[in-house]
């Protein structure tokens, strides 16, 4: 997680989809809008020489240079830096459904609501969050808890929600 940018692997989202099937949890998927621009350096600083025409210079003719707070989109630590903005906010940020990485499967973050389980089922109530780069997909079994954490995020990062009914899933190229 420190040298590169993770992504979800197709076995682990078929293992998601075939729990939430066996589970029958509501399935959402969302979009981040421009993710690798959303992402913050939140460990380091980062510094850059500016394009020739951006280029600007002291009284004393020592050039300046740009102290970045994002990632250079297409840069090669964009993709990182966006996963580890989102994995803070996921697990560290948000008080009301903080989330849990999987120890395998660093894309899949998971939240337990504490003392309730499905009436129909006995299942406990959890949110499940699988995340390749900039799409993210969502089950759960508690929609008010999960409906109110969709609007946390979307208040946070700039994300566009699919339609949920449509009955196609697809991310990055994987049905």
């Amino acid at each position: 997680l420190r040298t590169h940018s993770p992504a979800i692997r197709t076995a682990s989202l078929k293992m998601n989809f075939a729990v939430c099937v066996l589970d029958q949890l509501r399935m959402l998927d969302f979009d981040v809008d421009a993710a690798y621009l959303q992402g913050n350096y939140v460990d380091r600083r980062v510094f850059a020489r500016a394009p020739k025409y951006f280029r600007r210079y002291d009284e004393r003719g020592v050039e300046l240079i740009w102290l970045l707070r994002r990632a250079l989109y297409g840069g090669p630590d964009s993709g990182r830096v966006w996963y580890n903005t989102l994995a803070h906010y996921l697990m560290k940020e948000d008080p009301v459904t903080p989330f849990q990485r999987c120890h395998f499967e660093p894309c899949t973050f998971t939240h337990f609501i504490d003392g309730e389980s499905d009436p129909q089922t006995g299942t406990p109530c959890r949110i499940l969050c699988s995340v390749y780069v900039d799409d993210g997909r969502l089950w759960d079994n508690n929609s008010s808890v999960a409906d109110e954490f969709l609007v946390r995020l979307q208040n946070r990062f700039s994300i566009t929600l699919g339609d949920p009914s449509a009955r196609t899933s697809f991310m990055i190229g994987m049905d």
